[in-house]
């Protein structure tokens, strides 16, 4: 290995390192945030799906919709076949 690989090495492991150590402080910013309260004293997030929701998250990456948005009129899916014949 040559002294500019290993300089490469280096600043590779370094900002591997700065990537760590943000995702340590991102986290210790949710836990303050998942434990902060309204004026009344009052939980903001009573449950961890309001603080993150997870299958909303996951419905956006993959492109589909939620459960309760399907459409389940079959008079309407029987006009779309009808319409792709």
């Amino acid at each position: 290995m040559t002294i500019e690989e290993y300089r490469i090495r280096m600043r590779a492991y370094s900002l591997r390192q700065l990537d760590e150590e943000y995702k340590l402080h991102k986290l210790a910013w949710q836990i303050n945030q998942a434990q902060a309260a309204d004026k009344k004293g009052k939980a903001v997030y009573r449950r961890f799906d309001d603080f993150f929701n997870f299958k909303k998250m996951e419905q956006r990456i993959l492109g589909t919709r939620p459960e309760d948005k399907v459409l389940k009129d079959k008079s309407l899916s029987d006009m779309m076949l009808k319409s792709n014949k």
